[in-house]
């Protein structure tokens, strides 16, 4: 996003499938990959979700879920753990050609 304002001439495929022209909501949220990853940490919690559009919009209204007691703290902190995560694993398949 921040490369093309500064019209940066770049192939923008996602780097995670490969499937979409790369922006940050679609790679952190709703590229194929960071889906099943927030599926499976959502499922931990039984949560069920129909992902937002926008990150912020995630970040904001995270807070609304009810989750059990001694769930709460892993709650809080779930969003900010995958999505970091996840932007970890975009520069490694980026900058060093590894995948996990």
């Amino acid at each position: 996003d921040n490369l093309q304002r500064r019209e940066f001439q770049l192939t923008n495929r996602c780097i995670l499938y490969k499937e979409e022209a790369e922006s940050v909501d679609h790679m952190l949220l709703h590229c194929s990959f960071s889906r099943e990853v927030w599926w499976m940490v959502l499922n931990l919690f039984g949560v069920s979700w129909s992902m937002l559009r926008i990150i912020k919009d995630l970040l904001t209204n995270w807070e609304g879920f009810r989750v059990r007691r001694d769930k709460k703290l892993s709650w809080k902190a779930a969003p900010l753990c995958l999505l970091w995560c996840l932007w970890l694993e975009r520069n490694r398949r980026t900058f060093e050609g590894k995948e996990q």
